[in-house]
Order: structure tokens, then sequence, then C-alpha cells
């Protein structure tokens, strides 16, 4: 699943899946199911501030450094 796709399932509004750091974290997981989760959601939903974004994820904490680490991140 790439960022794109992401925003595409979860009607998260553009700006907030605009983010380019955010897009490289979400490509660098594609892996695995990851899902933007919390008050970010809820800020972007209601139109307010997205200040941090949680990052919910099927990757075992490893890979998720694995593939951080292979991505540059």
């Amino acid at each position: 699943m790439t960022a794109g796709d992401l925003a595409a399932d979860a009607a998260m509004p553009a700006k907030v899946m605009d983010d380019p750091d955010l897009r490289r974290v979400l490509d660098a997981l594609a892996p695995h199911p990851a899902f933007v989760v919390g008050g970010a959601v809820r800020n972007a939903l209601l139109g307010e501030p997205v200040d941090d974004i949680d990052i919910a994820t099927a990757a075992r904490p490893d890979q998720t450094t694995a593939l951080a680490v292979a991505a540059g991140l």
C-alpha cells in the first residue's frame, strides 16, 4: 500500500497525506499495512492543525527499523 492508496482508502484530507515526510514513511512501510491513526485523523477531518502524526502498522519493530534504514529515514 502506498501513501496514495492510503489517502484514497481512508479519505484523509490531501493536505495531510501530501506531506513529503509522511509519504516517505508510509512508502517505506509499504510491504505491510500502515495507517495514520489518532489525533492526526481527528484534527485533519475537523480541519484543525495536525501537529503530530501517529502510524499503526502490522510490521514488527525489527521490520519497521529495517524498512526505515533501507529507505534512508
